[in-house]
């Protein structure tokens, strides 16, 4: 158990590390400059934003309970986000945000679930499950805030989505790191 916790660790520190990573935070917003991937000219798209949950986590056995400790993160891949510079204007920046800030809602999705997580003896096999679960929530809503906004086209689905995405962040505040 102590060897899994210090692998974990050194990993969390590695990829705190990462230069070609930008951790979610709620006063600091993407910059053209951040999209440091090559363009896929073959893309029908101006831009792509990589953005992922990773979490850690360390469970403890003490007189036989079990306790865990989760920490959850929110980044964006620098080396693997892009924009086509002919292509791109703010209000296309602000779509590429607003896919950032979905991931980020969903790590507070998944801070929350693992919060009410009771620990078993199944511990690894159950926060993978709720991972998959919320990962897979948040792929879900990637897709239909493209579809939805015509990948930033169609202005009023674009603003209602822009309203229920800060919305979303307001409301699951409480779960924030």
């Amino acid at each position: 158990m102590i060897i899994n916790y210090i692998s974990v660790l050194l990993l969390f520190l590695f990829v705190a590390e990462n230069p070609n990573r930008i951790e979610w935070q709620e006063e600091k917003k993407l910059i053209w400059e951040h999209f440091m991937g090559k363009p896929d000219n073959s893309s029908p798209f101006a831009a792509l934003t990589h953005s992922s949950i990773e979490f850690n986590y360390n469970v403890r056995n003490e007189n036989g309970k079990l306790t865990l400790t989760t920490r959850v993160n929110t980044y964006f891949d620098t080396k693997m986000s892009w924009f086509k510079s002919k292509e791109v204007n703010q209000h296309i920046l602000k779509h590429e945000q607003a896919h950032f800030d979905i991931t980020e809602i969903h790590s507070r999705k998944l801070r929350e679930a693992f919060a009410s997580y009771r620990v078993t003896k199944n511990f690894e096999k159950d926060l993978s499950a709720i991972f998959t679960k919320v990962n897979s929530e948040r792929e879900k809503m990637q897709k239909q805030f493209d579809k939805e906004s015509d990948h930033s086209r169609n202005f009023q689905n674009e603003a209602r989505w822009q309203e229920f995405i800060a919305e979303e962040l307001k409301r699951l505040e409480k779960w924030k790191s």
